[in-house]
């Protein structure tokens, strides 16, 4: 029993060994793979930074474009230049369907 003991020994030493070893091991690659992962974050951040500061400027000089030129009135618009625009077309027809409506409820009253 002497000898099975010395070999139990032995063998608890090396699985103590392989066991420290593959902790090591696993905790090497954690280190690596959170160091990529960072990276990563980092770059997202990074992106999403830029992109950020890029639609704020975009929407900055949308603004300077509409405080240095104001857009005129429609009336005043329509009568410098003598055309009506998509807008006044669009409005024109819709009030014609609500008179048609109109007429048609009329109707239907009516009966």
């Amino acid at each position: 029993m002497a000898g099975n003991e010395g070999e139990s020994r032995l063998w608890l030493i090396v699985k103590v060994a392989l066991i420290t070893a593959g902790s090591l091991y696993l905790v090497s690659l954690l280190i690596w793979f959170f160091q990529w992962a960072t990276f990563f974050i980092y770059a997202a951040l990074l992106a999403g930074v830029v992109g950020g500061a890029g639609y704020l400027a975009y929407r900055l000089a949308q603004a300077n474009k509409q405080l240095a030129a104001p857009e005129l009135p429609r009336e005043r618009e329509t009568v410098l230049t003598g055309l009506s625009t998509e807008m006044d077309d669009f409005d024109r027809r819709l009030l014609e369907l609500e008179t048609e409506e109109a007429q048609i409820d009329a109707k239907i009253r009516a009966r």
